[in-house]
């Protein structure tokens, strides 16, 4: 074997270790939830958990998730519009409907349950119609759905008070701490 050919499997061998910690992470972070609320990221899933124990209305929220045929996944990464958290697509696969999250993990841990959980209520608005089931689908229904009088184009009065509402129940329950 050529030194090439053993730095290629050492390589092969760190990505395949690498992959199988990951995919372990990520099953025992859906397994809480029941598979219909779904993360790659321990930062998300810590946060969802205690949101979970500690918010009756994040716990509601993903109760109604666990019933619906939807799947959504909670993930780290940037929004358009400088926004800290976004619904970002709906798409079909089989008979479920996924439904993509993003949040920016930076900043207190609270505020944090509060914007999952307020990405979490349009995704629950999202559910309750069966005829979203993409993106053009999904813009029109927020087309009709949205505060006509809100901040941004997409917003709704209930996506904005449970948002509230989390962040309000678990400051209750416990102190906030910094995330990164």
């Amino acid at each position: 074997m050529t030194g090439t050919q053993r730095w290629l499997v050492a390589c092969l061998t760190a990505m395949a270790i690498a992959n199988s910690r990951l995919l372990a992470s990520a099953a025992k972070s859906d397994q809480m939830f029941n598979d219909h609320l779904r993360t790659t990221s321990a930062v998300i899933a810590r946060l969802m958990r205690q949101a979970s124990e500690r918010s009756h209305t994040f716990q509601g929220l993903v109760d109604i998730i666990n019933a619906s045929d939807g799947i959504i996944y909670v993930e780290d990464g940037i929004c358009a519009h400088r926004r800290r958290a976004c619904f970002v697509n709906v798409t079909m696969a089989g008979t479920h409907r996924l439904l993509w999250v993003k949040v920016d993990t930076r900043g207190i841990d609270c505020d944090l349950m509060g914007l999952i959980g307020h990405e979490l209520q349009h995704t629950v608005e999202v559910l309750a119609d069966p005829h979203v089931t993409d993106f053009a689908t999904m813009y029109t229904f927020y087309s009709r759905e949205a505060n006509p009088g809100g901040t941004f184009p997409f917003e709704t009065i209930e996506a904005t008070r449970t948002g509230q509402a989390v962040r309000t129940e678990v400051r209750q329950e416990s102190r906030c701490s910094k995330i990164r």
